[in-house]
C-alpha cells in the first residue's frame, strides 16, 4: 500500500506470508554434498518454511532544496525453522537435521539523508542501519536462544566542481555483537572507496582506490588500487589499464553472520599492465 500524505511526504506499507516447501537438498535423508567440505543431511520428510515479513517505509523529498529523507522499518519471522547439529570431521563439515525446530525474528531499522549543494554541483548522503536478530540453535544437544546486533553507518560524497573532473567517496562503519549461550563476540571494520574521474576532451582517467581495516588483530589491513587511462574517437579507442598498482595482494577480512564466523582470503589480480585498442565498424 503506498500513500502521499503531500507533494513532499509519502508512505508505504507492505505485509506478507510466505509457506514455501524445503528443497530436496533440505529433505533428502542421504547426504549431500552441497560442495567440496560440505555435507547436508534431512530426515526424509516432507517439511515447509512459514515466513510473515512486515515493511513500512517514508519518504520526504524536496527538489526545490536539493533534500532527501528516508526512514525504513522491517520485520521478518520465521516459524518451524529446522534446526541441524553441525560437526566437522574427515575434512568435511557435516550439517544433520534434528527433530528440533526453532523460531527466527530480524528487525531492520533504516535511514537515509541526502543533501544537493551548488545546483548537484555536490551532494552529500549520510545513511544508518540497525539490524536486531533473535534466533536458535542447537548446543549440546539443547535448543539454546542465541542473539545478534549489528549497526551500520556511513557518509557517501560526490563532488562535480568542472566539467572535465568528479570525485566520488564513501566511508562505512560497521560494528556486529553476537551473543552465544556460552561466549560472546564483537567485530567493528572500516571500508573506504575513493574514486577520481578526469575527462578532459576525448580523453578519460579512472582512478579508483578501496582501503579496509578492521579491530580483528587477525586480520591485515587491506589496500588496493586501479588506475585506467583512455583516449575516444568516433572509429577506434586506446586504453591502457594498471591493475593494483600499489597496495596488498592479498585481501583478508572477517564477516559474522547468525550461523558463521567467516574468514576469507581474496588473491588479488597480480600488478599488471594491459593495452586495449577497440575498432568500430
Amino acid at each position: 500500500m503506498n500513500y502521499a500524505l503531500t507533494s513532499f511526504l509519502k508512505t508505504s506499507l507492505s505485509y506478507a506470508y510466505v509457506w514455501t516447501p524445503y528443497t530436496i537438498d533440505y529433505l533428502s535423508a542421504s547426504p549431500i554434498y552441497l560442495n567440496y567440505i560440505t555435507l547436508m543431511q534431512g530426515r526424509g520428510v516432507l517439511d515447509e518454511n512459514r515466513i510473515r515479513a512486515i515493511n513500512n517505509s517514508w519518504t520526504y523529498t524536496n527538489a526545490i532544496i536539493g533534500f532527501t529523507a528516508i526512514v525504513g522499518i522491517n520485520y521478518n519471522g520465521m516459524n518451524h525453522v529446522p534446526l541441524y547439529c553441525g560437526s566437522y570431521t574427515d575434512g568435511y563439515y557435516k550439517h544433520i537435521q534434528s527433530d528440533e525446530t526453532g523460531n527466527s525474528n530480524v528487525w531492520k531499522f533504516n535511514g537515509r539523508i541526502t543533501k544537493a549543494l551548488g545546483w548537484g554541483l555536490c551532494s552529500i548522503a549520510l545513511t544508518a542501519n540497525y539490524r536486531i536478530s533473535d534466533y536458535q540453535m542447537i548446543y549440546d544437544q539443547a535448543v539454546e536462544d542465541c542473539h545478534l546486533n549489528s549497526v551500520s553507518a556511513g557518509i557517501e560524497v560526490a563532488f562535480h566542481p568542472i566539467d572535465f573532473f568528479s570525485i566520488e567517496e564513501q566511508s562505512h562503519f560497521n560494528h556486529y555483537k553476537q551473543r552465544l549461550p556460552y561466549s560472546s563476540s564483537t567485530l567493528a571494520y572500516f571500508d573506504h572507496s575513493l574514486s577520481l574521474f578526469f575527462m578532459p576532451g576525448k580523453w578519460q582517467l579512472q582512478w579508483l582506490n578501496e582501503l579496509y581495516h578492521s579491530n580483528d588483530k587477525s586480520v591485515n589491513t587491506n589496500f588496493y588500487s586501479d588506475l585506467t587511462l583512455s583516449y575516444r574517437e568516433k572509429s577506434y579507442e586506446i586504453g591502457i589499464s594498471c591493475n593494483n598498482i600499489f597496495g596488498t595482494t592479498e585481501y583478508r577480512r572477517r564477516d559474522m553472520t547468525e550461523l558463521q564466523q567467516i574468514y576469507s582470503v581474496t588473491h588479488l589480480r597480480p600488478r599488471e599492465f594491459m593495452v586495449k585498442v577497440c575498432l568500430y565498424l
